[in-house]
């Protein structure tokens, strides 16, 4: 073998090796890519659920305290009638029950007699 074609053989060889190399680093980069792409995917997702979790857990959290608050203010507000009520000297619908419970008494009391 002459050493021309010797030489040509040894560059022929580099090239090859170069290339293969380059292929090589270039699957990886794609590969990276890749990878990178679906991790962000699985993460923006998980983001989402989170965060839809929050939205959820966030509306039942603010209608416990709006039924709270609503029922405190409902309570309020049949405290300061009963009070006005008793002011005014007018009768409650407890107090009409109760009268209507004695009257029932003594109707039967009456009838018993």
């Amino acid at each position: 073998m002459s050493a021309e074609t010797s030489f040509k053989n040894e560059e022929g060889n580099h090239q090859r090796h170069i290339s293969e190399a380059l292929r090589k680093v270039l699957l990886v980069g794609i590969g990276a890519a890749m990878l990178a792409h679906e991790e962000g995917e699985a993460f923006v997702k998980k983001i989402k659920d989170k965060g839809e979790e929050a939205e959820t857990e966030g509306l039942k959290r603010m209608r416990e305290i709006h039924n709270r608050r609503k029922q405190k203010a409902e309570e309020i507000i049949e405290k300061r009638i009963n009070q006005v009520l008793h002011r005014m000297d007018i009768p409650t619908r407890a107090d009409y029950l109760d009268l209507s419970e004695k009257i029932s008494e003594l109707s039967k009391k009456l009838e018993a007699e």
